[in-house]
């Protein structure tokens, strides 16, 4: 878990915020901290409620909820963080282990995800690449909150280029193992080209892919990275289940890197 320090409230100082965002923020990480795994979902109600009187999202960044609200997401800036937003649906959803995310007709998270990632852009000093930035999903030990949300933010220089480097190994409608670092647990990893992502059931892949039962889903998560595939935009799904009987806690968004070194 993310350890949060007196010295990240001095990070503040570069928002101008009002009093009920700046409680959110402090409140959140200290209430993760204290094992209190529902704070996420009462700050979509609030969100949710501030929408239907004003038509705006306070305290979070938008509320989209389309022409069905049950398919709606909001993304909220995780706190003390310049360029990390978390992208959540706009009903319960424990997390990944969720049946209802493998339902045929299941939304595509991730692809709501990958369309707010312009709330990561307009924070960072330049315009990233595509290929920059990356999503993840944790397991149930790796997350601090009982409320599926996708993590989205630059991805990790090192993870970058070793996906490039062994990007030619990897196939469509196959699954590889791929070792990313000498340090990262091993991934089993698929591709799909940017016309069947915004189609996919990323969550179903993964169970498929890596031959999960319902009972192993909360040892899932997942990372989703995009590629170029043969000179056109793709995406790299990789997915690992938690290691038993050991510290490990499958937290995808270790692959990420909130402070974006990769455009320095």
């Amino acid at each position: 878990m993310r350890r949060f320090s007196f010295d990240s409230i001095a990070f503040l100082g570069r928002f101008k915020l009002g009093p009920p965002c700046l409680a959110v923020m402090l409140v959140w990480p200290m209430a993760a901290a204290a094992g209190e795994r529902g704070l996420l979902w009462r700050v979509i109600q609030a969100c949710l409620a501030d929408h239907r009187v004003t038509g705006a999202a306070f305290p979070c960044l938008s509320v989209d909820l389309g022409n069905d609200p049950s398919r709606g997401t909001v993304v909220v800036r995780a706190p003390f963080e310049a360029s990390h937003i978390i992208v959540t649906p706009a009903v319960r959803t424990v997390g990944i282990e969720a049946p209802a995310l493998r339902a045929s007709t299941a939304p595509n998270y991730f692809a709501d995800a990958w369309n707010a990632r312009r709330f990561v852009s307009d924070a960072l000093p330049r315009q990233p690449k595509r290929e920059d930035l990356g999503m993840a999903v944790n397991s149930r030990v790796g997350r601090s909150q009982d409320q599926l949300h996708i993590h989205v933010d630059c991805l990790r220089p090192d993870i970058r280029a070793s996906l490039d480097r062994q990007l030619g190994s990897l196939r469509q409608g196959a699954w590889s193992a791929l070792t990313l670092t000498p340090r990262t647990p091993r991934y089993a990893v698929t591709l799909l080209d940017e016309a069947a992502f915004p189609r996919a059931n990323i969550v179903a892949l993964a169970q498929r892919g890596l031959e999960l039962s319902t009972a192993e889903m909360d040892g899932l998560t997942v990372v989703v990275a995009p590629v170029v595939l043969h000179d056109a935009p793709g995406f790299a799904v990789l997915a690992r289940h938690r290691i038993p009987h050991s510290r490990d806690e499958a937290h995808g968004e270790a692959l990420l890197d909130h402070g974006c070194a990769i455009l320095h």
